[in-house]
């Protein structure tokens, strides 16, 4: 198999299959912590609504009752759904409301927001399933963050940009012999 396949999910004729059924877990509806895990860059097709546009996939980690919960939210990067954009921004810091921002997605990762969620229920080829899904972005308030679980600060600390200088001293990274054993 291609990498190109493997990055996509994309399964070959002949590979091997083992998942046998798709697992929706559930999360009651609410405000929660979450910290921002990360973004994908993905493509939405388009619909009668919204044309083809970018669509950030966001991965979420939800301060839940039963534990940390992972999740998705994805946002269209379209003029139309640009509000729920500021709303995110604004969400995780980045953004101040009735100002103009441009979107450094290279600071996401590590950011901690709160969320309100609630479950949509859907019909399936007959079955009905239902999903938790990020109904709104709460505006930024350092004061939802004054304590937070030890998972979340772990995580915040492993994501947020620069955590690697703060492990590494200026002086260590200007000292150069250390690569003298490799040239």
């Amino acid at each position: 198999m291609t990498d190109e396949r493997t990055n996509t999910g994309s399964i070959d004729w002949g590979d091997s299959i083992e998942v046998d059924s798709r697992e929706i877990r559930s999360i009651p509806d609410g405000s929660y912590l979450a910290i921002v895990e990360g973004y994908d860059r993905d493509w939405f097709a388009g619909s009668d609504r919204i044309p083809s546009c970018n669509k950030a996939v966001i991965r979420l980690t939800v301060d839940s009752p039963d534990g940390p919960f992972e999740m998705k939210s994805a946002l269209l990067l379209h003029k139309k759904l640009e509000w729920k954009l500021s709303q995110f921004f604004r969400s995780i810091g980045q953004k101040e409301a009735g100002k103009p921002l441009t979107m450094d997605w290279s600071r996401v990762a590590g950011s901690l927001c709160r969320v309100y969620i609630r479950n949509r229920t859907f019909k399936k080829f007959e079955e009905v399933e239902t999903y938790p899904e990020v109904e709104k972005f709460y505006d930024y308030d350092p004061a939802y963050f004054t304590e937070i679980p030890a998972w979340m600060e772990e995580t915040k600390q492993r994501l947020s940009p620069g955590w690697v200088d703060e492990a590494i001293s200026a002086e260590d990274m200007a000292d150069t012999s250390v690569y003298e054993d490799i040239f």
